[in-house]
């Protein structure tokens, strides 16, 4: 009536018969141990890829931290010579603000600012008080158009006559 379903184990070179589920417990140990060894081998490749991705991430990062850090420096480079250039065109600038600040005549400029020295804004502001002397005052030319009388109007002449009338200078 009712039918038993028998099937070969294989035991260590021995062949147990077995019917339906009633099986041995070595059946079981020997499952449960294949069970653990095919659970080791997936725990090693799994450990193995990890330590694959590890070091090719790690070798990317590198790498990329190779490319950033050159960028880096590329660019501080950029800065400090940016940084130079701006100090030497604010020094120009400072110069011939004085230059023209100090009276020196416009075809003497250059001569006078490649002679200024000094470290600083006050510094060159003292040599070029000094050195303006040497250059004398820029000379204005006379438009005899500007009167008919014996002084032009934009006569250097006539603004010494002015100021010794009101005391100045």
């Amino acid at each position: 009536m009712s039918e038993i379903n028998e099937t070969p184990v294989e035991s260590a070179g021995q062949t147990e018969t077995t019917s339906g589920d009633e099986r041995s417990p070595e059946f079981y140990e020997r499952e449960l141990e294949r069970a653990r060894k095919d659970a080791a081998k997936y725990r090693e490749r799994a450990k193995t890829a990890a330590e694959e991705a590890e070091t090719k991430l790690r070798q990317e990062f590198a790498t990329r931290e190779g490319e950033l850090t050159a960028r880096i420096e590329e660019l501080t480079a950029q800065v400090g010579a940016a940084e130079v250039k701006v100090s030497e065109t604010e020094r120009a600038a400072t110069k011939l603000r004085l230059a023209v600040e100090n009276g020196v005549p416009a075809d003497k400029i250059d001569v006078f600012t490649k002679r200024l020295v000094g470290d600083n804004a006050d510094e060159l502001a003292a040599d070029a008080k000094s050195l303006a002397e040497f250059f004398g005052p820029a000379s204005v030319q006379e438009d005899r158009s500007q009167g008919s009388g014996a002084v032009p109007l934009n006569s250097p002449t006539l603004l010494q006559m002015i100021e010794r009338k009101l005391g100045s200078r």
